[in-house]
């Protein structure tokens, strides 16, 4: 099965198809500055009025901001909302 994935995401690569088309792979979407979309996320890890820090398949994916608060949460899918002030993602995360 992890073949398949690398797989896919050696073909989603080499031919510049857009990131949602790639099966199990992780989406971010940052919209207005005010909302984050993670489809395929792993669980919350830490979560506060300025940090959101999330489990994917790729590694941990911090959000930072001002009132952030979880919207939606479900198996696959979370909606942070909130002033978002950065995105970032750690591959080889502690």
């Amino acid at each position: 099965m992890k073949e398949r994935g690398r797989l896919w995401h050696n073909v989603v690569m080499g031919v510049n198809l857009p990131g949602e088309t790639y099966p199990g792979g992780t989406l971010v979407e940052i919209l207005d500055g005010r909302r984050v979309l993670i489809e395929g996320q792993k669980g919350v890890i830490r979560y506060s009025l300025d940090e959101v820090c999330v489990r994917t398949k790729e590694g941990q994916l911090r959000i930072f901001g001002t009132e952030l608060k979880v919207s939606v949460m479900s198996a696959d899918q979370l909606v942070i909302c909130g002033q978002i002030h950065g995105v970032n993602i750690c591959r080889r995360c502690e």
